[in-house]
């Protein structure tokens, strides 16, 4: 299970013009630090604005989702180490998919 950071609400009143959080798609993926699942802060931008879209720290088993995205809406994800001992990750051109 994931926390959320940020509420829809104040991220949907921060994206006047496009509302990236208006579907039924998601983004989901594992983190791990070393092969090893970690609980990491993961944040989701949307690609052609560089907008934050949404945050979530992903589970014990490293786990995250970003869900009611738009379908076939590009993104990219960046996870870091609130620990400070690896560099933030970045896995660019991200699409949400159907779920």
């Amino acid at each position: 299970m994931t926390s959320r950071i940020l509420s829809k609400p104040l991220l949907r009143s921060i994206a006047k013009n496009f509302d990236p959080l208006a579907g039924n798609g998601a983004i989901q993926g594992v983190i791990t630090v070393a092969g090893v699942p970690a609980r990491r802060r993961v944040r989701l931008y949307d690609k052609p604005s560089g907008m934050l879209v949404d945050a979530v720290m992903s589970g014990a088993d490293g786990h995250y989702r970003f869900g009611n995205l738009r379908v076939g809406h590009e993104f990219f994800v960046v996870a870091n180490d609130y620990q400070r001992d690896y560099n933030a990750v970045v896995q660019d051109m991200i699409v949400a998919e159907v779920t």
